[in-house]
């Protein structure tokens, strides 16, 4: 090769060592040929359980009706309803409930809250009372919406004590602030098997979740969930 003689970068393909630099250009997806969306339906694929992989695979169920991830929207097609297990420990903690402010009415069949609000009434404009539990819509803003209520309702003595179920985003505000006032935080050993409308157990949710307690009881919260996986407590390592 002639003294002083480079390579122009456009001729040294991905994939290939770049006689210049003596680096080797790593390939891309782009660079043969697969294109984002492609590269989008891929990953959908690639956490799918293996029945919806086969259904999909068989042409029985097409990839865009498969469940979402945990995104409790009430009233909507893709409900994912708290449990019995669940349900049973919070009484046990609480005694009863008394109030569930994103619920609708099928979740109010197992959750039999005295007082429940649908996607309809809004229960983040309403008045909450006693012992809350909520399973709340999963997205933006409304899971920020209602946790946040849950801090303010509880220093204002409109709520007793409270057991809310969601996603462990515990990198975001809304769950940041939701623990500053929570007294104890189940952290369950796997991902809550949650239910569909007609009481099966959904599969898909794609991140584990936590429970939050807040009141006074938190070492009944210990007994009764501690058989779901590990628990914080307030002030446990002062």
């Amino acid at each position: 090769m002639p003294t002083g003689y480079t390579v122009p970068a456009t001729t040294a393909r991905a994939g290939n060592k770049n006689v210049a630099t003596g680096h080797i250009n790593k390939a891309t997806t782009a660079d043969i040929g697969i294109s984002r969306k492609e590269r989008a339906r891929a990953k959908k694929l690639a956490i799918l359980p293996q029945e919806k992989y086969d259904a999909i695979k068989s042409g029985q169920l097409a990839l865009h009706k498969v469940d979402k991830p945990h995104i409790a929207e009430a009233g909507g097609e893709y409900e994912w309803y708290t449990p019995p297990e669940i349900l049973d420990a919070v009484r046990k903690v609480m005694g009863a409930i008394d109030c569930d402010p994103a619920s609708s009415d099928t979740a109010n069949k197992t959750v039999k809250a005295e007082t429940y609000y649908t996607e309809k009434d809004d229960g983040r404009e309403k008045k909450w009372n006693g012992r809350v539990y909520m399973n709340p819509p999963f997205s933006q803003p409304e899971v920020a919406d209602f946790c946040g209520l849950i801090g303010k309702k509880y220093k204002s003595k409109e709520i007793t004590e409270a057991c809310v179920l969601v996603n462990n985003a515990t990198e975001t505000a809304w769950a940041q602030d939701l623990m500053k006032t929570a007294s104890a935080v189940c952290f369950p050993e796997r991902r809550i098997r949650f239910l569909d409308p007609h009481g099966n157990q959904r599969t898909g949710a794609l991140q584990g979740q936590m429970i939050v307690y807040v009141g006074e009881k938190s070492d009944e919260f210990t007994k009764h969930f501690k058989k779901f996986g590990i628990i914080w407590k307030e002030n446990m390592y002062e």
